[in-house]
C-alpha cells in the first residue's frame, strides 16, 4: 500500500497540470450537474411548499360527542400523529349543535373568523352572530327554548372549521353548545404545506384517506361517523405532479450527465494515452496488468474526489450566496458528487487497465478483441435504445406494461431514461454514418484543384475515430438545445390549451343555485352577457352516476359554441350532439331539442286559459269503499313552464280552482283558471314547454281533468300544437277528447299529508328519446360502451336515458377524467319526462368582459381562466447551455491531444511548402467541419426525439394526460439563437487552434533556420 501511496503521488506530481484539467473538469461537471438536480428537487419542494391548494383545503371528521371527550379527542389525534409527517398537520377540534332552522350552536376554535364588533362570548348564555344578520349587539336571540344575549358580529377570515353550506353558525361556548342536547364533534385537520415534500405529501394524502375506516372502527365513533373534504386528494394530486414535474426536469439534467460523463471519459483517456510509454517501462519492470489497474483506479479516486469535492463547494457556496441554500436538499449535490467521482475512478481503472491489457496481448488478438467489444457495444446500444422506444410509446398511449395507469415511479422512468437514451442512440447512429460518408467525400475532393479543401476532408476521414468523439458530445449539446427549444413551445401551447379543455370557458361564474328548477332561479344568459359586456351562455355542471361509475357531466346549450375555448373541435361536436338532439324530437313542435310554443320577442306578459275538474275515481282499494269525496272541494294549481335559447328554464305559477268533485267526472262542472304570468326580465326569446297541473291530494282517488283552452302573449295567441300528457311521471294519466280541445286527465291517488299535491304534466310535441351524449375515452373505457351504446345516468337522484354519438379523448371539464357532454335543451327535456323539476344551470359561462359587473347579479365564486402551469422550460434551457459548455471542453481536450500527436505532420507539410497560415486555416477548418456535422446530427436526433417525446413531456410536466394536443411546437428563434452561440464557441475554439498549429509552423521554421 505505501508503495502505490508513493507512486500515485509521484505520478500527480509529474503530470500535474494534467491532473489539474482532469479535476477541474470533474469540478465543472459537478457542478453543472449536482446545481441542475438541485434546482430541479428544489422546483418540486417548492411546488408542494408555496401550493396554495393544500393551504386552503381542509378534511373534516364528525361524529356526535363521546361520554370522555378528552380520550375520544386523544385518539383521534393519536392517529393523525401516527402517520408520515404528522407534526405537519394543524387539528382544531369544536363543537356544534343540532341544527335549527338553518342555525346551528358552534363553539371552538375561532382563528379562521375575525370579530367585526362586540367581542367573543364568554357566558353560556352569550352568542356572536354573523354579520350581516338581522340581530345586532346588545339585542336577544332565540335558539330553541334557549334565549342568546348577542356580544358581537364575526365574518369569515378564512374557512372557519365550523363552515357549512346553507346553515349559519352562532359561536358560543361549550357549555351553551352542551345544554342544547347531545351535540356534535368536529375535527378539522389542515396541513402546513411548508414542512412537506412531495413524496411525504403523497404519504400523507394516502394515511388520511385511509383514517376514516380506522376512526370508524375505533370507540371515536357515536353512532355514525362522518368525513369530508378534499385535503387527502389535494395532497395526493399535488404531491403526485410535483414528483412527475420533478421526473421531467431530470430528462435535461440526464443529458448533462451523459455530455459531462463522455468529456470525462474522453480527458481520462487521453490522459492515460499521454503515459503509454511510462506505462511500457513499468510493465518491462514487472507490474502485473492487476498492479497497473489499481494503480491507475487509486490515482483516478484521488482525482475524481479532489473534483467532486470542489465542485460540490463551488456549488453549495452559489445556492447560499443566491439565498436558496437553505431550502435545498443535500442529496442531489451529493449523488452528484459521488457520480462524478465514481465515473472518474472506473474511468481511470478501465482505461489503465485496457491499455495495460493491449501492452500484454500485442496482435490479432488485441484486434479481434476490439473488434467483440464494439460489437457487443453496439448491440447493448441499440437494446438500450428500443426499450426506451418501447417504454415511451406506452407511456404516451397511457398504459404501462401491465396496461394501468402510469404511476410516478414508472412516469419519472420514461420521462428520465428514455428521451435521454434514445437522443444518445440517435446520435451515435448518425456518427456511424459519417465515417463513410466521410471518406467517399474525400475520394470525391480527391481531383478538385487546390489543396486545402482536400487535405482538410481526407484529414476528417482519416481521423473519423478521433474526431467521433466531439462529434458525440456537440451532437448531444445540439439535441439537447433542440428538445429545450420545442419542450418550451409545446408546454406553452399545451399549458394554453389544457386551460381551455378544463376551464371550458375564459369566465366560469358560480349561479349561487343548485339542484331542481324552482320560481326563484330565473338568472339568463342574457343578462349575465349584459352585465359583463361579452357572451354568455348558462351551464350545467355536476356530478353524476352511471350504474357504479361516477362522472362529471358538462350540459350546454347547443349554440354556445362560440364561446367555448375547450379545444377546435369541441364547438362542432357540442353542435353535433345539439342536431342529433333535434332529431330525436321528430322536429313536430318549435324549440329544438326542448320543444315548446314560441311566445313573441319582447313579450312580458302570458296570459293562460285552462279549465279544470274533478270527479271520484274508480279504485280497488276496498279499505276506502265506504269513503267518498262527493261535494268536497279540490285544489288544483297550474305551473308553467318556460325555457329560452341561452339555457335558462323557469317555472312560473299560473293560478290555481277549487273545482267540486262530482260523483262522476263525465257530469262534472268546469271550472276556469285564469292567470297573466310575468315573464323573467331582461326580455328575451321564450317558450312554453310544460304545464304542470298539480291537484291536492284528497282522502280517497279522484279524477281530474285539464284543458287549456288559450295561450296569449303581447296581444298574440300563441299556436296549440297538440299536447300530451307525460307518461313517465308518477300518476297515472289518459286523453279524452271532449269537443274540438283536447282534454289531459289523470287519476289522483291518495296520499295522506295536507300538503301532498299529484302532479299532472303537458308538453307538446312527441316523448323525449335518449339524450346524445359524447363520452371522454376514460368513461369510455371504464364502461366498455361505444357509439350507438345506450345507459342509464342519474342525475339529482333521478334517472334519464343516454345514447352515446361520439367519444373524445379530452372534454371540457373533464380533462383525462370521466366525462359526459350533453345539450343541455335535450337534457332537460328528458329530465322533464321523469322528473317534477330539471336540475337547474349552476354556473354562467362567458367569452370574458367585466367581471365585475357579475356581482350585481348576485353570482357567487369568479372563476378566470388560467393557464395550467408553466412547466420547467427554464431548466431544459439551463441545461442545454451546461451541457453545450461541457461539449466544447472536451472538444477542446480531443483537438488539443490531437494536435500534440501531428507535430511531425506540421513538419512534413512545412517541408511540402505549406505554410503556417495555409496549415492553420486547414486544422481550423478540419473542426468547423466535424462541428458542423456534429450539430447537423444532434439537430436531426433531437428533433426526432422531440417528435417522439416533447408533448409526453410537456403534458406531464404541466397536469394534463398525455395525448392532449397535436403536434409539437418549436421555439425556432431561440433554437437557432442558442445553436448560433454553439457555433460561435466553435468558431473560438478553431481560431484558438489555427493560432496554435501556426505557432508550430513558424516554430519548426525557426528551428531549421537555427540549424
Amino acid at each position: 500500500m505505501p508503495r502505490v501511496t508513493g507512486l500515485v503521488a509521484a505520478r500527480l506530481r509529474a503530470y500535474r497540470a494534467v491532473a489539474l484539467g482532469v479535476v477541474l473538469l470533474a469540478a465543472l461537471v459537478t457542478t453543472a450537474l449536482g446545481g441542475s438536480a438541485s434546482a430541479v428537487a428544489q422546483r418540486a419542494a417548492t411546488d408542494v411548499q408555496g401550493s396554495v391548494r393544500l393551504a386552503t383545503e381542509t378534511w373534516q371528521v364528525d361524529t356526535r360527542l363521546a361520554d370522555d371527550p378528552a380520550g375520544q379527542d386523544a385518539t383521534v389525534r393519536h392517529h393523525l400523529a401516527g402517520g408520515p409527517d404528522g407534526a405537519a398537520l394543524v387539528v382544531e377540534r369544536g363543537l356544534r349543535s343540532e341544527p335549527r332552522d338553518g342555525v346551528r350552536l358552534v363553539s371552538g376554535p375561532t382563528n379562521d373568523a375575525a370579530l367585526t364588533s362586540g367581542r367573543w362570548p364568554s357566558a353560556p348564555a352569550e352568542a356572536v352572530v354573523p354579520e350581516g344578520s338581522a340581530a345586532t349587539v346588545g339585542a336577544s336571540y332565540a335558539f330553541g327554548d334557549t334565549t342568546l344575549e348577542v356580544v358581537g358580529t364575526w365574518a369569515p377570515g378564512g374557512t372557519p372549521w365550523w363552515t357549512a353550506r346553507d346553515e349559519a353558525a352562532l359561536v358560543v361556548t361549550d357549555d351553551a353548545v352542551l345544554a342544547s342536547g347531545t351535540p356534535f364533534v368536529r375535527w378539522s385537520v389542515a396541513v402546513r404545506p411548508g414542512a412537506l415534500t412531495p413524496e411525504r405529501a403523497v404519504a400523507l394524502g394516502a394515511h388520511l384517506d385511509g383514517l376514516h375506516g380506522v376512526l370508524n372502527a375505533s370507540d371515536v365513533n357515536r353512532r355514525g361517523l362522518v368525513s369530508a373534504g378534499d385535503l387527502p386528494a389535494s395532497l395526493r394530486a399535488v404531491g403526485e405532479q410535483a414528483l412527475t414535474t420533478r421526473a421531467v426536469a431530470l430528462v435535461p439534467v440526464s443529458i448533462v450527465g451523459l455530455v459531462g460523463l463522455a468529456a470525462l471519459v474522453q480527458v481520462v483517456r487521453l490522459v492515460v494515452a499521454l503515459r503509454l510509454d511510462e506505462e511500457t517501462m513499468l510493465e518491462a519492470r514487472g507490474l502485473s496488468t492487476v498492479q497497473t489497474t489499481i494503480l491507475g483506479t487509486a490515482e483516478g479516486a484521488v482525482v475524481g474526489l479532489t473534483g467532486a469535492g470542489i465542485g460540490s463547494a463551488a456549488t453549495a457556496a452559489f445556492l447560499r450566496a443566491s439565498g436558496a441554500g437553505a431550502g435545498i436538499d443535500a442529496g442531489p449535490l451529493l449523488g452528484a458528487a459521488a457520480l462524478v467521482w465514481g465515473a472518474v475512478t472506473v474511468a481511470y481503472g478501465v482505461v489503465t487497465a485496457a491499455g495495460a491489457w493491449r501492452l500484454a496481448r500485442q496482435g490479432s488478438a488485441h484486434v479481434r478483441a476490439r473488434r467483440v467489444v464494439g460489437l457487443a457495444a453496439g448491440a447493448g446500444l441499440l437494446g438500450v435504445g428500443g426499450f426506451a422506444a418501447w417504454r415511451l410509446w406506452l407511456a404516451r398511449a397511457g398504459t404501462t406494461v401491465s396496461d394501468a395507469a402510469p404511476s410516478a415511479a414508472e412516469a419519472e422512468l420514461f420521462a428520465v431514461l428514455a428521451p435521454a437514451a434514445l437522443l444518445l442512440v440517435g446520435v451515435l447512429l448518425l456518427a456511424l454514418v459519417l465515417a463513410p460518408a466521410l471518406h467517399l467525400a474525400a475520394a470525391a475532393a480527391a481531383g478538385r484543384r487546390g489543396l486545402g479543401l482536400v487535405l482538410t476532408v481526407r484529414n476528417v476521414a482519416r481521423r473519423s475515430t478521433a474526431y467521433g468523439v466531439p462529434v458525440v458530445l456537440l451532437g448531444l449539446a445540439s439535441g439537447a438545445v433542440v428538445l429545450a427549444g420545442t419542450y418550451g413551445a409545446t408546454t406553452t401551447a399545451l399549458a394554453d390549451q389544457g386551460a381551455e379543455i378544463s376551464a371550458g370557458a375564459d369566465v366560469r361564474a358560480q349561479t349561487g343555485t343548485s339542484g331542481p328548477v324552482s320560481p326563484r332561479t330565473d338568472l339568463t344568459a342574457a343578462e349575465a352577457a349584459r352585465a359583463a359586456g361579452g357572451a354568455a351562455t348558462l351551464a350545467l355542471v355536476s356530478d353524476v352516476a352511471l350504474g357504479e361509475q361516477e362522472a362529471t357531466l358538462t350540459a350546454l346549450p347547443a349554440r354556445a359554441g362560440a364561446l367555448l375555448r375547450a379545444g377546435s373541435a369541441t364547438p362542432d361536436l357540442l353542435a353535433a350532439i345539439g342536431a342529433s338532439s333535434e332529431e330525436n324530437s321528430d322536429g313536430a313542435v318549435g324549440g329544438g331539442a326542448l320543444p315548446g310554443a314560441a311566445l313573441p320577442n319582447g313579450a312580458t306578459t302570458l296570459e293562460v286559459v285552462a279549465r279544470v275538474r274533478s270527479g271520484e275515481a274508480e279504485h280497488d282499494l276496498a279499505w276506502l269503499d265506504d269513503e267518498s269525496a262527493a261535494g268536497a272541494a279540490q285544489k288544483v294549481a297550474m305551473v308553467v313552464w318556460l325555457a329560452d335559447q341561452g339555457g335558462a328554464m323557469v317555472q312560473r305559477p299560473a293560478g290555481h280552482a277549487m273545482a267540486v268533485v262530482a260523483p262522476d267526472v263525465a257530469r262534472a262542472g268546469w271550472h276556469t283558471v285564469q292567470a297573466q304570468v310575468e315573464l323573467p326580465a331582461p326580455v328575451g326569446s321564450w317558450r312554453v314547454v310544460a304545464v304542470d297541473i298539480e291537484p291536492a291530494s284528497l282522502g280517497v282517488p279522484t279524477r281530474v281533468e285539464a284543458a287549456v283552452d288559450g295561450l296569449t302573449s303581447a296581444g298574440t295567441e300563441v299556436e296549440l300544437a297538440p299536447w300530451r300528457v307525460v307518461t313517465e311521471l308518477p300518476s297515472g294519466v289518459g286523453d279524452v277528447a271532449v269537443g274540438d280541445r283536447q282534454v289531459l286527465g289523470a287519476t289522483v291517488e291518495p296520499v295522506y299529508s295536507s300538503s301532498a299535491t299529484q302532479l299532472v304534466r303537458l308538453r307538446p310535441g312527441p316523448a323525449a328519446g335518449p339524450v346524445p351524449v359524447a363520452l371522454s375515452s376514460t368513461l369510455r373505457s371504464r364502461l366498455a360502451l361505444e357509439v350507438g351504446s345506450t345507459t342509464q345516468l342519474t342525475i339529482g337522484g333521478g334517472r334519464v336515458d343516454l345514447v352515446v354519438t361520439a367519444v373524445e379523448d379530452f372534454l371540457p371539464v373533464s380533462v383525462g377524467a370521466p366525462g359526459l357532454l350533453a345539450d343541455l335543451d335535450a337534457l332537460r327535456s328528458a329530465e322533464l319526462e321523469r322528473r317534477p323539476a330539471p336540475q337547474v344551470a349552476d354556473e354562467v359561462w362567458l367569452d370574458g368582459g367585466d367581471t365585475a359587473g357579475l356581482a350585481a347579479l348576485g353570482l357567487g365564486e369568479v372563476e378566470v381562466r388560467q393557464a395550467a402551469g408553466a412547466g420547467v422550460a427554464p431548466v431544459f434551457w439551463a441545461a442545454a447551455g451546461a451541457a453545450a459548455v461541457l461539449a466544447l471542453v472536451g472538444t477542446w481536450s480531443v483537438v488539443a491531444a490531437l494536435d500534440r500527436t501531428r507535430r511531425s505532420e506540421v513538419a512534413a507539410l512545412r517541408a511540402t511548402g505549406l505554410g503556417a497560415h495555409e496549415q492553420a486555416r486547414s486544422r481550423a477548418g478540419e473542426l468547423l467541419l466535424v462541428g458542423a456535422l456534429a450539430v447537423a446530427c444532434g439537430v436531426a436526433a433531437g428533433a426526432l426525439v422531440s417528435i417522439g417525446s416533447a408533448g409526453y413531456l410537456a403534458s406531464l410536466s404541466i397536469g394534463l394526460p398525455a395525448g392532449v394536443g397535436g403536434s409539437p411546437s418549436v421555439h425556432l428563434c431561440a433554437v437557432a439563437g442558442a445553436l448560433a452561440v454553439l457555433a460561435a464557441g466553435l468558431v473560438v475554439l478553431a481560431a484558438a487552434r489555427g493560432r496554435g498549429v501556426a505557432a508550430q509552423a513558424r516554430d519548426t521554421s525557426h528551428r531549421e533556420e537555427a540549424r
